[in-house]
């Protein structure tokens, strides 16, 4: 009795797994590691179960379910067949259900849409290396490429061993030992660094589009691109250029924006603005354009006039803090937040737990009457105080919350963005505190990047259903080989105490 109530167990187990193995395979819409492990310990359990009762089974198998004869065994063998036929199928469509908690299996939207305009075939190639941690590597880099080839039958993957293809490292320029991720299109390719759907998408979004390029104004004393100093703006070149914008430098005292400008960046002029110069600015805003330009509060003599085109004036005082907790940087600095309610994109993801820093700062103000929408993005604390100097001792010229960053919008799509700072992005404000999530989103809204993928919160961790080889060893040494042991062991037992005692 004891004999037939193990195989009883051992079939229940049995099930329990293979449903366990059918609900990770429909999550990974592939017969992955962890699908195959409960798979093979289903398949273990009904061996065990049918050791147990051989003859039961038999007679299972060889019993007459119709008129016509046929056995239970011919009945299994057919369902077998039939989802060995469904599991072939499956792996051929597209289609997978996401459990996990931030769907990291899942592709926005905005990417499903951009895969769908490739017309050509496009491969993913993973340049490797072979090491102790290729295998890790290689799933990981398969699972996340292969949410997009499920999109799209022109997408494909593959990996090559650089050991035996030395000419590929030459063709994508690769140092020695380097391995790389690159993906080709009509003879093109980009490079990517890391695969979340970001990084992915934007090579992908790089490869459809053509790189974007940002124009820095120079001939007014403006923040140089290679200037590595505090106040320069070296760092902003270099996470721009990461972006995958390129960056050029342009004197429209002399030359004419080119039309395929994705956006015109002016830092701190410091000479006089010529009235060609203005007349350039307002035509290109007019037509569509798209500006992000950062003043002086002291060193800009001709700011005010040039704001009134468009519907600013900057103060001629300085913004001061007097309850700064950021004081330990400088009694100049003041934070900026959000306005309560924003919901202008480029602020609206961003939270109201650290502040966006600036170093002696004006304020700005809109005039009326104007044709532009005006929306303020980033506005200082309600203790703030406008004087006309650096200290206090210098006359109040008032008391409250003032407007440190406008958005000018028209209704050709034309932009404005106007920060009363210039040194909000420069390298000692650049990676502070909010500054750099604020930077990504003031020129991926000033480029039209609004279709870029963010980046998903990394408070937020998914729990994703993966098995590494480590919990495999575990599993197998902990689960798999010592419970149908135990089982084995036990049932031995008694059976030796009910025939011999």
């Amino acid at each position: 009795m004891e004999i037939r109530w193990l195989s009883r167990l051992f079939i229940v187990l049995c099930g329990l797994f293979f449903i366990i193995a059918i609900f990770s395979r429909a999550l990974f819409s592939e017969w992955d590691i962890p699908g195959i492990y409960f798979l093979i310990s289903g398949v273990v359990f009904l061996a065990l179960s049918i050791v147990f009762n051989r003859q039961g089974f038999l007679l299972l198998l060889g019993a007459k379910t119709t008129r016509k004869g046929i056995t239970v065994g011919s009945i299994l063998v057919l369902l077998v067949l039939l989802l060995v036929g469904v599991n072939y199928a499956a792996t051929y469509l597209p289609g997978r259900i996401d459990f996990t908690a931030e769907k990291n299996h899942t592709l926005s939207d905005q990417s499903k849409k951009m895969i769908g305009e490739f017309k050509a075939p496009v491969e993913f190639l993973y340049l490797q290396i072979p090491d102790e941690n290729s295998k890790g590597a290689d799933e990981t880099i398969r699972l996340s490429l292969q949410k997009y080839a499920d999109q799209n039958p022109l997408f494909r993957i593959t990996k090559y061993n650089l050991m035996e293809h030395p000419e590929l490292a030459k063709k994508y320029h690769l140092n020695d030992q380097e391995q790389a991720l690159i993906v080709t299109y009509q003879e093109r390719y980009e490079r990517f660094y890391k695969t979340d759907e970001n990084s992915v998408t934007q090579a992908l979004m790089r490869l459809l589009k053509g790189k974007k390029t940002l124009y820095f104004s120079v001939g007014h004393g403006e923040l140089s691109l290679e200037n590595t100093n505090p106040r320069g703006v070296s760092s902003l070149k270099k996470e721009v250029e990461r972006l995958f914008y390129e960056t050029l430098e342009i004197n429209l005292e002399k030359e004419v924006l080119p039309e395929n400008a994705a956006a015109l960046v002016i830092f701190a002029p410091e000479k006089t603005l010529s009235n060609e110069f203005k007349k350039k600015i307002q035509n290109y805003f007019e037509k569509g354009g798209r500006i992000f330009i950062a003043f002086d509060p002291v060193q800009n003599p001709d700011e005010s006039r040039f704001l009134s085109d468009f519907g600013l004036q900057m103060s001629s005082g300085v913004v001061h803090q007097e309850q700064n907790a950021l004081a330990n940087v400088g009694s100049f600095v003041v934070s900026g937040w959000a306005p309560e309610g924003a919901t202008h994109p480029i602020v609206k993801s961003m939270g109201n737990t650290s502040p966006v820093m600036f170093y002696v700062t004006g304020s700005l103000s809109e005039l009326l009457p104007h044709a532009h929408t005006i929306t303020p993005l980033i506005v200082s604390p309600q203790s703030s105080v406008l004087r006309k100097g650096f200290t206090k001792q210098d006359s109040e010229m008032g008391r409250g919350s003032y407007v440190l960053v406008s958005a000018v919008e028209n209704a050709n799509k034309g932009l404005l963005l106007v920060s009363a700072d210039s040194d909000i992005f420069a390298n000692q404000f650049l990676y502070q505190q909010m500054n750099p999530t604020f930077m990504f989103n003031v020129f991926g809204f000033l480029t039209r990047d609004e279709e870029i993928v963010k980046l998903p919160d990394s408070t937020k961790v998914a729990k994703d259903f993966l098995v590494t080889d480590v919990n495999f060893k575990l599993y197998i040494g902990l689960f798999a080989i010592p419970l149908p042991l135990f089982f084995l062991i036990m049932s031995n037992f008694w059976w030796f105490r009910r025939r011999w005692l």
